[in-house]
This record gives C-alpha cells, sequence and structure tokens, in this order.
C-alpha cells in the first residue's frame, strides 16, 4: 500500500488538530477546597401514632460529614416515610407516604433554621 505526499500532509496536519485540540482549557476558576454538600433529607417509613418517640424523617447536615454529630431527627405528619422535596422558594419541606391509610402530600413549614 502506497501513500501520496498529499495523504502523508493531512493525516499529518489531522494528526496536529487532533493533539492540539485535547488540550485542556484552563479559564476554570481553581477550586480552593472541597464543598460540603449543604443537607441529606432521610425518610422512615416506621409510623406508630401512638409512640412519638419514633422518628420517622431524619437531617444530616452537613451530608458529607464524617461524624454523627450533626444529625437532627423529626416525627413528620406523614404516617410513614415516602419521598421528600426540599423546596428554599417555599420554605417548606414536602413529604408524602407510601401506606395507603396516608394519600396526602404533606407540607412541612421551617420550624427554625435547621431545615
Amino acid at each position: 500500500m502506497k501513500f501520496s505526499f498529499q495523504s502523508c500532509i493531512i493525516l499529518f496536519v489531522a494528526s496536529v488538530i487532533g493533539f492540539t485540540s485535547c488540550k485542556k482549557l484552563d479559564d476554570e476558576p481553581v477550586r480552593t477546597g472541597a464543598t460540603l454538600i449543604s443537607r441529606l433529607y432521610v425518610s422512615f417509613s416506621d409510623y406508630d401514632q401512638n409512640n412519638s418517640a419514633l422518628k420517622n424523617m431524619m437531617i444530616i447536615d452537613p451530608a458529607d460529614t464524617t461524624n454523627l454529630d450533626n444529625i437532627y431527627q423529626y416525627l413528620s405528619p406523614a404516617k410513614g416515610g415516602g419521598p421528600i422535596l426540599f423546596d428554599a422558594a417555599a420554605r417548606a419541606i414536602f413529604q408524602a407516604s407510601v401506606t395507603a391509610q396516608d394519600t396526602f402530600l404533606q407540607v412541612i413549614p421551617f420550624a427554625n433554621e435547621i431545615y
């Protein structure tokens, strides 16, 4: 198989363009430290309306902590656990239940700044 001079030039130019286009752009800001994930909301399906000690919602703040000192437990109005949505604009947490007895979407307004 014989290559012509034009084929060699085209292959060389394509290789140079390919290698130079893979260079990293340094226009991103320099990261000085790790960004903390603000909060993690956990919902539990355990629920007993006669036992207020059984909490069905937990907030871990910050979420990527290495110790367990920043865990806050709450008894939400949802009967059992389900999906949780935090909305800062509404200043509330929305929680649904997975049980058939509770078909409402519970709105939990901010009681304090832990939410």
